[in-house]
């Protein structure tokens, strides 16, 4: 009975140990675009700056990527040809909009 109540209270911590989790996850999209021309660029290295958390962006130059949940974060765009570009979002911010390096 003793094991019962065990195995009881310790699946109970565990589900409530991993919603709490799955409710701190922070996702960042965003759109990498070329500043002259408006047009998405694809290839682009996304980076949360201090981090080994990275994305490429696809062929409509669209990327998400994991973030940290606490902070702000400072996102970093690298693309061959392109200056690199830097945008600080806010603790809360999951939309870094259009980011827009200069050729």
């Amino acid at each position: 009975m003793k094991t019962r109540r065990l195995f009881l209270a310790a699946s109970v911590l565990f589900f409530v140990a991993g919603g709490t989790a799955a409710q701190e996850e922070r996702v960042v999209r965003g759109t990498v675009v070329d500043s002259v021309t408006k047009q998405p660029v694809s290839g682009a290295m996304v980076t949360v700056e201090g981090t080994n958390l990275t994305a490429v962006t696809g062929n409509d130059g669209t990327f998400s990527l994991p973030a940290p949940v606490r902070g702000d974060v400072v996102l970093r765009v690298e693309n061959p040809g392109y200056t690199r570009a830097e945008v600080r979002l806010s603790a809360a911010a999951q939309d870094a909009g259009a980011i827009s390096p200069r050729p």
